[in-house]
């Protein structure tokens, strides 16, 4: 098994790779239903519920960054982005995402920056 290095963890939107990026993060979660009853004793039984996901990236600010713009558009417009999530040649999940929140930076003494996160409004493929 080879390792996967962070610099080959990539995140794609509207078709383009993010420029610059920094940060990448893929978080998978389920809902828990709680099926315990009398029967079960001390012990907690659960059943796996709704699936959910959610893209975050943080990178330095580029000018013209194709993907970012689609991204502020889709924010701005209220519409779903197709997002790719690589992870290196550890494998490839895509979907369809609601953009969350985008938070611009621009501290005085250093690079300027962004940070996003998307949130998954379509079943995950992993290809």
């Amino acid at each position: 098994m080879s390792k996967v290095m962070g610099v080959d963890v990539l995140v794609s939107a509207g078709g383009s790779v993010i420029g610059s990026q920094k940060d990448a993060s893929l978080e998978l979660s389920a809902k828990e239903i709680d099926v315990s009853d009398k029967d079960t004793g001390d012990w907690e039984q659960v059943l796996p519920g709704k699936k959910a996901w959610q893209i975050s990236c943080d990178s330095v600010t580029l000018e013209n960054d194709a993907a970012k713009t689609a991204i502020l558009s889709a924010f701005l417009n209220g519409t779903l982005i197709a997002v790719v999530f690589t992870l290196g040649s550890g494998g490839t999940f895509s979907g369809n995402a609601m953009v969350s929140s985008y938070k611009f930076n621009g501290p005085q003494d250093d690079v300027s920056t962004a940070s996003l996160s998307l949130k998954g409004s379509s079943a995950l493929a992993v290809v």
